[in-house]
């Protein structure tokens, strides 16, 4: 039964559970034709509140902090495979970085170092497999992490690297972003109003499906190429493009919406008052078009949005130049 809180943006589903003999429950899961499974959540929960007190809350920070991560990035990391991977990981170290910065390399490296081809993991405090849906697709998202992280050397690199990575909770909350700094500073010399909305803003986000979108470049008498292609070969996007930009894969099932996001940054962007970052809703069937214009840093986001919540989300960067060189 899914419960619709209209008011406050975001859905409960709720599921019926019996309680065994020994203290687990059965519960009814309608995927793949319908089956009854066992959860035993009592004992996990104990151990979380142990291991939150032995660690002075900072495991409790990490769980936090990595499903943020998962949710901006936008890949499905079962919340109780967090609490158990951030438990092995407080149980593998006799001591952690006191810096933040160094704390997250520190996480992310040892997710990193998982077997991803492994069936399932030992749940946290009851020992019930949390078995491995989506072929670990967490350690190679930790390793692109980590790389961010540590390829980040001053400060502002810094903060943009967490930016990045944990998106706008972490802005509000960790830093005060050069990047938005340069943005005030663009708004004031060209006198326009920012009117960007975020995703956060009008949906509750839980990331638990995938998407992915790309974007056919055409122009006259010009073979179509992927976006994405043209990106991992390093190939200049020129102005004067057509670009479609469309869902690849998704594997939420209908009925769901589906919502696009085109923000254009940089200075000619402001120069010329076309900033955007509005988010629309798109249809499932039909590309959003656009068109490489001007020079400079772009983006494109598609979200998928289900009982209010957005479940999937992908983003990809659209660098135009004018000079022959990838931005």
């Amino acid at each position: 039964v899914v419960i619709s809180f209209e008011s406050k943006n975001f859905t409960v589903d709720l599921v019926p559970a019996f309680r065994q003999t020994d203290g687990s429950f059965k519960y009814p899961d309608s995927h793949n034709g319908g089956s009854w499974k066992t959860t035993n959540p009592i004992p996990e929960q104990e151990a979380c509140t142990t291991l939150f007190a032995q660690t002075d809350n900072a495991a409790l920070h990490i769980c936090n902090a990595l499903r943020i991560w998962k949710n901006n990035v936008g890949f499905h990391f079962k919340g109780l495979l967090i609490d158990t991977l951030v438990g092995k990981y407080f149980d593998q170290k006799n001591s952690i970085p006191l810096n933040s910065y160094d704390l997250f390399i520190d996480v992310f490296e040892n997710l990193s170092l998982v077997n991803r081809n492994q069936s399932y993991w030992h749940a946290i405090g009851s020992n019930q497999q949390v078995t491995n849906d989506d072929e670990g697709a967490f350690v190679p998202k930790s390793q692109k992490a980590l790389n961010i992280l540590r390829a980040a050397s001053s400060e502002s690199d810094r903060e943009e690297a967490l930016i990045k990575l944990f998106g706008k909770t972490i802005a509000k909350c960790m830093v005060d972003s050069i990047h938005q700094e340069n943005e005030r500073k663009l708004l004031k010399k060209y006198s326009i109003t920012n009117n960007e909305e975020f995703i956060e803003d009008l949906f509750t986000i839980d990331i638990s499906n995938y998407l992915e979108i790309d974007c056919k470049v055409t122009q006259d008498g010009w073979r179509t190429k992927s976006l994405r292609d043209m990106l991992f070969k390093h190939l200049p996007l020129l102005p004067r493009k057509q670009l479609d930009f469309h869902i690849v894969r998704c594997d939420v099932k209908s009925p769901y919406e589906i919502y696009w996001k085109v923000r254009n940054c940089g200075e000619e962007a402001f120069k010329r008052n076309c900033i955007r970052g509005q988010i629309t809703e798109g249809t499932l069937d039909a590309p959003l078009r656009e068109h490489a214009d001007f020079q400079g840093p772009h983006f494109v986001e598609c979200y998928a949005v289900k009982n209010g919540i957005c479940v999937a989300r992908s983003r990809i960067d659209v660098p135009i130049s004018e000079t022959g060189k990838i931005i």
